[in-house]
């Protein structure tokens, strides 16, 4: 079962990981709508340019961001 796998993963109780993955669905039942008016206001080519754009910026700055910074995101670096 996933939650266990990312239980096991991650070292976190089964109620940690549930907590995960509710704050992920209510995210994307957020943002849908938002996209779908979006793309209807924008259009797919220009929104599917900006999606990558700020994948992109998101990327490099987490590449230049150091250990310190990243601990206060909450973000864990390899080990």
């Amino acid at each position: 079962m996933a939650l266990d796998e990312l239980r096991r993963e991650f070292d976190s109780s089964v109620i940690q990981i549930q907590w995960v993955t509710t704050a992920y669905v209510l995210a994307m039942t957020a943002v849908i709508p938002a996209i779908g008016w979006t793309v209807g206001r924008f259009g797919a080519r220009t929104m599917w340019t900006a999606a990558l754009a700020v994948f992109l910026v998101g990327s490099v700055e987490r590449g230049r961001a150091r250990p310190a910074q990243l601990s206060l995101l909450g973000i864990q670096g390899g080990q």
